[in-house]
């Protein structure tokens, strides 16, 4: 899933926004919480707002002024020494998560329903990849139509090791792919430091779990 460069900017200095703003506030544990409210109560005035491209427009004609009568609300005299302009853009970088989680999961479900209506074993419910200093990281995720079994993989950057690649295996929901946390598959988790020794355990676990049955239960 490939985003605009501009928008992909934009979350970076809401992401760097939040990170600021809950550093100011974590010397003192009533404020942080105080300030954990008052994200999270912008972010809800922003559940109407379904696409990052409108996300960023309605920001943009946004100031602090927008933020006072929502920390008003909280009744709370620790509000005023929290830094308004930042507490903006951490509500909209929470906003922007809910929003790329709900793309994730929509595309989910409507892959799913489009593989069922062919032969296929495997389909692909999410890919995506980021260009970070020349290397390319990526997370996947693929499901087994018939059982629910997850095949997680992606490439992270390891402090002590480098680059290293995960694969993880998950129980997914039949119709939806939300992950059924509740159930867990024996050595789920592997690790790797190259990438042809991901593909050779990929190629080795659809081949393992192709015919397993999983008792779902009451996974949603």
């Amino acid at each position: 899933m490939q985003v605009n460069p501009d928008i992909q900017q934009q979350i970076r200095a809401w992401r760097d926004q939040e990170s600021k703003y809950y550093a100011a506030a974590l010397s003192e544990a009533e404020l942080y919480m105080v300030g954990i409210q008052l994200v999270r109560a912008i972010a809800n005035n922003l559940r109407t707002i379904n696409s990052l491209e409108e996300l960023i427009d309605y920001y943009r004609g946004l100031d602090v002024q927008y933020v006072l009568p929502i920390a008003d609300a909280l009744d709370s005299p620790l509000a005023v020494f929290l830094d308004y302009a930042s507490a903006l853009g951490a509500a909209f970088y929470v906003r922007t998560q809910e929003i790329r989680e709900e793309n994730i999961q929509r595309q989910a479900r409507e892959r799913i329903l489009a593989a069922s209506r062919t032969d296929q074993q495997w389909v692909t419910l999410y890919h995506d990849e980021t260009l970070r200093n020349g290397i390319t990281f990526f997370w996947h995720l693929e499901m087994n139509l018939r059982n629910g079994i997850g095949l997680q993989t992606a490439c992270e950057l390891d402090l002590q090791k480098g680059r290293v690649y995960v694969l993880e295996l998950l129980v997914l929901n039949l119709e939806t792919g939300r992950v059924c946390r509740d159930i867990k598959l024996p050595d789920s988790k592997y690790e790797f430091t190259a990438q042809a020794e991901l593909t050779a355990a990929i190629a080795e676990l659809r081949q393992k779990y192709a015919a397993t049955e999983v008792n779902h239960g009451a996974c949603l």
